[in-house]
């Protein structure tokens, strides 16, 4: 009986072990994602005067949207709350809709399309890892 008690033990110690375990590297991935998403939301603000992008409001659009993909992804990283993820989701949304909207061509709107695709992964990637955490 004593035998059986201490085998038990010794598994739900290793079901906590796991479960740290599990936490620990969701957190990592989390704080890799949150920095790729800063990078990408440089990127974002620069990439209209590097691409040459010549209307006022697609100039715009990147550098707010940009701005705030960087703000979320390092306010997502300090807080450990996956509301943040979602929108970031949603800004990786709309930088791939906003080249139709705002009628950008050419490089500019294959970067937009592309960069929101990255963005809106990535953070739905965190959102994941944060809900998978926690439970």
């Amino acid at each position: 009986m004593q035998k059986w008690v201490t085998e038990l033990n010794a598994k739900e110690e290793r079901e906590i072990d796991t479960d740290e375990e599990r936490v620990s590297m969701s957190e990592r991935s989390g704080l890799g994602s949150s920095w790729a998403n800063v990078l990408l939301g440089i990127w974002v603000i620069i990439s209209p005067f590097v691409l040459g992008v010549h209307t006022p409001k697609g100039i715009w659009n990147n550098v707010v949207v940009g701005a705030l993909v960087g703000i979320l992804a390092v306010i997502r990283w300090s807080m450990h709350q996956q509301g943040w993820s979602w929108l970031n989701m949603i800004l990786g949304i709309w930088l791939v809709i906003s080249p139709f909207v705002l009628f950008l061509s050419g490089a500019a709107m294959w970067n937009n399309a592309i960069l929101g695709i990255i963005v809106a992964a990535l953070a739905l990637t965190n959102t994941y890892s944060k809900v998978s955490a926690e439970t």
